[in-house]
């Protein structure tokens, strides 16, 4: 299992202007139980951007495109503190970019479950941000 600074650099998650947090997933994991400390160093950095001001709502831009190959989807439990982290009260409109349309169709399945109606899925970036920009 790779450790978890490997497992840092298959994601980045960095806070834009107008309070959007752009989450970056550029490679898969190979296995089950890097699936799943990925998914928690994940919500380990959600959840301090979020307490960093409780009050504040943000856009998520959920950049996939950089997935390629389908090697290992997400596991039940991982899908699970996803859908958990993607109900958080502070995340508002999410905008999903992705090349592959499995990626995309397992995103919105999280999003779906997490009871979020504000989705919606770019070919690009710019598209992406001028939607997640207007209320």
């Amino acid at each position: 299992m790779k450790s978890d600074d490997e497992l840092k650099k298959t994601f980045e998650i960095r806070e834009k202007e107008n309070n959007i947090v752009h989450f970056s997933v550029v490679s898969e994991c190979s296995e089950k139980q890097e699936c799943e400390r990925r998914c928690e160093i994940v919500m380990e950095e959600f959840k301090s951007i979020f307490d960093q001001d409780p009050q504040r709502k943000v856009g998520i831009l959920l950049d996939l495109s950089g997935l390629r190959d389908v090697k290992f989807p997400p596991t039940p439990q991982a899908r699970q503190k996803y859908v958990d982290l993607a109900s958080h009260k502070q995340i508002g409109k999410i905008a999903i970019l992705g090349s592959s349309p499995f990626h995309v169709s397992i995103a919105k399945s999280v999003f779906i479950l997490a009871e979020k109606d504000n989705i919606s899925a770019f070919n690009s970036e710019e598209e992406a941000l001028k939607w997640l920009n207007t209320n």
